[in-house]
């Protein structure tokens, strides 16, 4: 990964890793940044369904949520969709849907 990241330090790399190993993933996997993309500077976000599997662009994210982590709340268009990461039955990461409404993003603006 720092070959990949060269302004990663080799505490960051190892947190990671061990990261990995309690979610049951690899980093090899992961793709990451140092800091946050800014939404301004998304080029094309992909979606797909486990129905179809067929990736699809998404509308552009106007506002994302992250005051309550590990909780997120993202805005698309008029939709809000939020989730939290969870452990699954056998620990590997999940998320679970959780209900949200475009008033979060109205209080924001206050």
């Amino acid at each position: 990964m720092p070959s990949r990241c060269p302004s990663w330090t080799v505490d960051q790399v190892q947190r990671l890793q061990q990261a990995a190993v309690g979610m049951r993933t690899h980093p090899e996997n992961w793709w990451c940044r140092a800091e946050p993309l800014p939404l301004a500077q998304v080029i094309v976000t992909e979606w797909r369904s486990y129905r179809s599997n067929q990736w699809a662009p998404l509308p552009q994210p106007t506002a994302l949520i992250t005051d309550h982590w590990p909780a997120l709340a993202i805005r698309i268009g008029d939709h809000c969709f939020a989730s939290m990461q969870h452990e699954g039955p056998r620990g590997e990461q999940g998320y679970e849907i959780l209900e949200a409404d475009m008033k979060m993003f109205e209080r924001r603006k206050r």
